[in-house]
């Protein structure tokens, strides 16, 4: 019997397989005592070691050297980053913002306090100072959201 070694992607098996002729006088040592002792370096031999499907380790690299380059879209400067992306935050936690709801010619106007905090266009957590029930609402201006 000869046992060679199968790399997967996570673990090293230890796989049994009948062989004709031994390749080495040391090889029937290493197939016997193989399971009873750590792994070595020279244990493995690179025929040994079946990829897969993925073809032999030397195909792999060459895969990967020919993988298309990596562009660069945008330079990377020196402090804050994204600040000029990240619009600022017009509504802030704990803050009093003035909550409006409309439905056709009708606009109910009332105050709420922000559970947490928003930009345009963010939906935000307003907590109804007059219910205390806590609805979810759309950060329209700096202090005021909208209910929908």
């Amino acid at each position: 019997m000869r046992k060679s070694f199968v790399v997967t992607s996570l673990s090293v098996m230890l796989v049994t397989a009948p062989s004709m002729a031994v390749e080495s006088a040391a090889a029937p040592q290493i197939a016997e005592n193989a399971t009873d002792r750590q792994l070595q370096n020279s244990d493995q031999k690179s025929t040994d070691i079946e990829t897969h499907g993925a073809g032999p380790v030397v195909e792999i690299g060459r895969q990967a050297e020919q993988a298309r380059p990596l562009i660069q879209r945008e330079s990377i400067t020196d402090g804050p980053a994204l600040t000029g992306k990240i619009a600022p935050v017009l509504v802030t936690r704990n803050s009093i913002v003035l909550m409006e709801y409309s439905f056709g010619p009708l606009t109910i106007q009332t105050e709420g306090r922000a559970l947490s905090q928003g930009r345009d266009g963010d939906r935000v957590r307003i907590m109804n100072l007059d219910s205390k029930s806590i609805i979810a609402a759309t950060v329209a201006g700096p202090s005021k959201v909208i209910v929908k």
